[in-house]
């Protein structure tokens, strides 16, 4: 019973052990992850893999709780850098399921298949297995029938799958993704070697088309991915992908980055897209702050947001600057919205400067900053300089709390048809 209830921490839904799984695989050196559901998940999973695999014993020790090889000290958990490391997953969904465990170590003579029902071990057997691991989970929630009953139609569930593991695939360009849902393929990308393809394959050529790349590093934070064009916008802000450190993260400083780079060039109610992948020191982020792992905590947050804002700032300066090849496809061009503040040619790309100027002038201002009022004072004289050179006049206005909180849920209802909500495409 108790881990049943400790469980919930872990599982929410099918998507919740999706990722779990493929966590598992990816920290394995996969390059090839399957994921096949029945019913949505609701019937059954399978992720396999082509990994490492596991040994007899350590497949046995998999469905203790808090078992993990990923960690030998506790003080590593400072410098972690594997997605996996608390050891609850197999023992939270072994408990809440019936769950098989197929497993090969590479190069090894035979592998290990292991049946669990609800926490308990049934029988381990020797197996011919292939190299890798492969995890059937079945009849989930099944002697949970509390939880079961929250789950929600097979194609509502079938989309969260969809849309998480897409988002993982974003952030992994060389392992090969797929998902099958019963007979039918829903998706299957290779592994590719540009992660500017990847991003093609996931979001489609013409989407990808529409995209800016950017690249920039402060702080020692490195910032890389894509961002929307300054004049493409989309209805909610749920298109904003943030990656630390490769895993998928929601944070509220990361969305409120974003959204003040792009603060006063979009059209009042439509937000921009953007897929951010974020490097920085172990010790200044804190994975563990949710057993989900997805929310983060950043040391200093500040540094964060002023990477984030001026690494868009840069890209949209850039695409501002240089709009002829956005005009030259006519795929792009036709979608392309008004902006009444957008301006373009070197007076647009001062415009962009000035509001980020003066965005991280309110950041840095805001109560508990670290930043100290001289900063505050002489960024906020430097961004009025700007516009007073750019003519530009900076109007008023909220964060956009509202939207940013919004961005921060992340979990907008999917469409009815199984397709994700933000993924595959941004619109």
């Amino acid at each position: 019973m108790a881990n049943q209830i400790a469980a919930g921490e872990v599982i929410e839904r099918p998507a919740s052990i999706v990722k779990e799984l493929v966590e598992n695989a990816l920290d394995a050196g996969a390059r090839r992850i399957d994921v096949s559901v029945r019913e949505g998940g609701r019937e059954e999973i399978i992720v396999q893999d082509d990994g490492s695999g596991m040994a007899r014993a350590d497949a046995e020790r998999a469905c203790l709780r808090h078992a993990t090889s990923k960690l030998r000290e506790i003080d590593e958990i400072e410098r972690i850098a594997s997605y996996g490391f608390r050891g609850e997953a197999l023992a939270s969904i072994s408990s809440i399921s019936k769950t098989t465990i197929e497993t090969c170590e590479n190069r090894a003579a035979e592998g290990t298949c292991i049946r669990v029902q609800q926490g308990k071990v049934l029988e381990v057997l020797p197996a011919g297995v292939p190299e890798g691991t492969k995890i059937t989970v079945r009849e989930l929630f099944a002697s949970v029938p509390a939880r079961r009953k929250f789950l929600r139609t097979a194609q509502t569930e079938l989309a969260h799958i969809s849309d998480w593991l897409l988002r993982a695939a974003l952030a992994r360009p060389e392992v090969a993704f797929s998902l099958t849902h019963g007979a039918r393929e829903v998706f299957r990308h290779p592994a590719v070697a540009d992660p500017g393809e990847r991003l093609r394959q996931v979001q489609g050529a013409t989407r990808a088309g529409e995209m800016l790349a950017c690249s920039g590093e402060a702080h020692g934070i490195r910032v890389t991915g894509w961002v929307s064009r300054a004049g493409k916008s989309y209805p909610q802000s749920k298109a904003i992908l943030s990656y630390v450190g490769g895993r998928v993260v929601r944070d509220r400083v990361l969305t409120r980055a974003v959204l003040d780079a792009y603060r006063a060039l979009l059209p009042q109610g439509r937000y921009p897209a953007a897929v951010l992948f974020l490097e920085l020191p172990p010790g200044e982020v804190d994975v563990n702050v949710h057993p989900g792992k997805v929310e983060v905590r950043f040391a200093n947050g500040d540094q964060v947001y002023s990477a984030v804002l001026r690494t868009i700032r840069q890209a949209l300066e850039d695409g501002i600057q240089a709009p002829a090849a956005l005009e030259t496809r006519g795929d792009v061009a036709s979608t392309q919205e008004s902006s009444p503040s957008m301006v373009r040619g070197a007076s647009g790309g001062s415009e962009v400067s000035a509001r980020v100027e003066e965005s991280l002038a309110r950041y840095a201002a805001r109560p508990g900053s670290r930043e100290t009022r001289s900063y505050t004072i002489r960024s906020t004289e430097q961004a009025t300089d700007r516009r007073d050179r750019a003519g530009v006049s900076v109007p008023g206005g909220s964060d956009r709390q509202d939207a940013m909180e919004f961005a921060a849920k992340g979990d907008a209802e999917p469409s009815s048809d199984g397709r994700p909500a933000g993924l595959p495409r941004f619109a």
